[in-house]
């Protein structure tokens, strides 16, 4: 009896298989959540005999017309049974048997199951539990090398009825295992430069992996040292998600301690891991040069599968570095000169001395050093070069292995911009990179309100210059500023000047029609001041431009001018800002703005709409009304524009335009489109989706 069953459910699947190259599963047979299909999974690695996970099928409620169940498991490409397939337990229902086991594919059939079923199936069973594959287990799985990431099982359950048709059916995709697998990179830190003897600092050595599982447990990570006459002081190591078992280390056979070895004692699960070797200190024997490598390499093949060289250290000359900057937020402004009570020191990376003879050079980014009073390095002048813009220092044997720099005075330029004032660094001890010592600033801002002017006009008003001081101080007694217009601009009479706020003074010193002059005569000496510039006029020519009216601002640099107040000749490095007090505006031009949601401003369908009698106006159109048709009618240098409200068309004397939005009436109002009215009369549109504001040149 049971070979004839198993005869006529193998015909049945074969039909079965046959009409599901044609048809979906589904045609035939219902598939519904009847069973619960879960499993569990373990970490293994691809090899042959790998033991795997659980899967575990479940049915409470036997439908009353199943008489029997097939459960087929089918591995993914890559993994297949050895010659025991799944272990089958069961706690519920009647036993089954396995009627199929090919490589990839297992089937099990379970006669008479009545109203519950549970089975389970384990591709891990470890009869001995050894964790190894032998004759006295139930089931191992191979799994090809290059197979990596989850190993899922594709299970399909399905109830059949006492004739042997199909009633009903279950599936999904299980996992069983996570295989390790994915790359290990090495990554070294900056390649340090050493001297010879005792605890030498080299490069960091970093193990990261690629993906999680890349180590496996128990896996050795060996470093060992490549380069002759250099062993290991000591090093940490630092692993990130993973566990590693104390370092010990190996002599070779001169007794030299050049070899360490790890082993990974807890693998990463979820996200990757790393072993980093840290603070490597080696000891370097007085006959070696060049670079230090060290070889890194793994004894799992299938693991880690270490095998790099990389270099973690050059022996050569010896390298410094900056430490202990002091008191550089001090703030030096544009067009001054300061001395900075910034500090910091130079000390060699391995402790030995600076070199008798050998140079560091030093380079700032904006501005000059004080000829006048050079900066100082362990109290010693040093030597200016390139305009200034260096300083060069040479050591003479004396200095030990750390050197302050100190004594740092700077002139900076009016044009000097604001942000870092660095130096950098460089010479025999390598490039040591830049030493924040200031921030440069401006020493006042300059602000205006802009108005209105047109061209060819006398006595004009422009806006009021508000000078604001960076801080009490900035402004220097004795120093001048000099405002100059710019072409087709003239300056019509003096202006005034006033202190708004602080205890700085300042006058007019001169002006003429193109330029006038501020004279700091008092300092501020408790907070930062504001001067007033008013009563400025303007005449415009025919050349002036149309646009904003552009004021430079120049200065002299500090007490010690540099200006010939006799025809006030200040060069292009000299300017400090500039500011913007008048906008030269063409008179024939209508400049509008309409605002949604002010009165008689809507959105419709995208566009903006303006009430007609608001509209004309604003614009200077003549308008009228066709009540009968209920067309609006606008009329301006001999052009006839009408629009009829519902329909989304323009007409432009008499010639119809397509438009996507035309008139309509809001309560009772009648309303007209500016994308319209540019249509027809020309004009600048433009929208600020900000403030939702559309402005018209018109």
């Amino acid at each position: 009896m049971r070979k004839a069953r198993n005869k006529k459910f193998c015909l049945l699947m074969s039909i079965v298989f046959a009409f599901t190259m044609m048809f979906p599963f589904s045609a035939f047979a219902a598939t519904e959540d009847n069973t619960s299909i879960t499993g569990s999974y373990k970490y293994v690695s691809a090899d042959n005999e790998v033991f795997a996970g659980v899967v575990r099928v479940v049915y409470d409620d036997m439908d009353v017309d199943t008489e029997d169940v097939i459960v087929q498991l089918s591995l993914p490409d890559g993994v297949s049974f050895t010659d025991k397939p799944a272990d089958m337990s069961w706690t519920e229902g009647t036993a089954g048997t396995k009627v199929d086991a090919e490589s990839g594919y297992f089937e099990a059939e379970f006669d008479n199951v009545d109203a519950s079923f549970d089975v389970k199936f384990n591709f891990g069973y470890d009869e001995n539990g050894d964790n190894d594959y032998d004759e006295d287990d139930d089931v191992a799985l191979d799994i090809d090398d290059d197979f990596t990431g989850n190993l899922e099982v594709a299970v399909e359950v399905i109830g059949m009825d006492a004739n042997g048709d199909i009633i009903w059916s279950d599936n999904d995709d299980v996992t069983i295992a996570k295989v390790a697998g994915g790359d290990v990179d090495v990554v070294v830190g900056d390649t340090k430069k050493v001297s010879v003897g005792s605890d030498a600092e080299v490069a960091d050595i970093t193990l990261e992996e690629s993906k999680a599982g890349a180590f496996l447990d128990g896996e050795t990570i060996t470093l060992e040292i490549e380069t002759d006459g250099v062993e290991f002081a000591s090093v940490d190591v630092v692993p990130t998600r993973l566990g590693v078992a104390g370092i010990t280390f190996e002599d070779n056979d001169d007794n030299e301690q050049t070899m360490l070895e790890v082993t990974v004692d807890d693998v990463s699960t979820s996200l990757p891991g790393k072993i980093k070797f840290d603070n490597i200190l080696l000891d370097i024997a007085p006959n070696v040069t060049g670079e230090i490598e060290i070889s890194v390499t793994s004894d799992e093949a299938k693991g880690a599968d270490l095998d790099e060289t990389v270099t973690v250290a050059t022996v050569g000359d010896v390298t410094a570095e900056v430490i202990d900057v002091e008191d550089n937020d001090g703030t030096v402004y544009a067009g001054q000169d300061k001395s900075l009570d910034v500090e910091f020191k130079l000390a060699t990376t391995d402790g030995s001395d600076f070199e008798d003879g050998d140079m560091v050079t030093f380079t700032i980014n904006k501005g000059e050093f004080d000829e006048d009073d050079v900066p100082e390095v362990d109290g010693n002048d040093v030597k200016l070069y390139d305009d200034n813009e260096a300083f060069y220092y040479t050591f003479d044997g004396d200095e030990g292995d750390e050197v302050t720099v100190e004594n740092i005075n700077v002139v900076l330029d009016n044009d000097a911009e604001v942000g870092d004032l660095t130096i950098t660094i460089g010479g025999d001890y390598g490039d040591l990179g830049e030493v924040v010592i200031a921030q440069v600033a401006k020493p006042f801002t300059a602000t205006s309100e802009k108005t209105d002017i047109i061209a060819e006009a006398l006595g004009q008003a422009a806006g009021d210059i508000i000078l604001t001081e960076t801080d009490d101080g900035a402004f220097k007694e004795g120093q001048y500023l000099y405002f100059e217009m710019p072409s087709g601009v003239e300056l019509k009479g003096k202006p005034s000047i006033e202190v708004t706020e602080g205890s700085a003074d300042a006058k007019i010193a001169d002006f003429d029609e193109d330029y006038f002059v501020v004279e700091i005569t008092e300092e501020s000496s408790s907070k930062p001041s504001t001067l007033r510039i008013y009563n400025i006029k303007y005449d415009t020519g025919k050349l002036a431009l149309i646009g904003d009216v552009v004021v430079d601002i120049y200065g002299d640099i500090d007490e010690d001018s540099k200006v010939d107040t006799d025809d006030w000749d200040f060069d292009d490095d000299s300017m400090i800002t500039n500011v913007t007090n008048a906008t030269v505006v063409d008179e024939s031009v209508v400049t509008a703005s309409f605002t949604v949601g002010d009165e008689g401003v809507v959105i419709l369908n995208g566009r903006t709409l303006v009430q007609v009698n608001l509209l004309c106006d604003t614009l200077g159109l003549q308008k009228s009304w066709d009540a009968a048709t209920k067309t609006a009618y606008f009329v301006k240098d001999g052009k006839i524009v009408s629009f009829t409200m519902g329909e989304n068309a323009i007409s432009i004397n008499g010639v119809k335009l397509p438009m996507d939005q035309g008139g309509v009436i809001i309560n009772g109002y009648t309303y007209a489109t500016l994308r319209g009215i540019q249509a027809a009369f020309g004009g600048e549109l433009t929208w600020d989706d900000t403030t939702k504001t559309a402005t018209f040149n018109f």
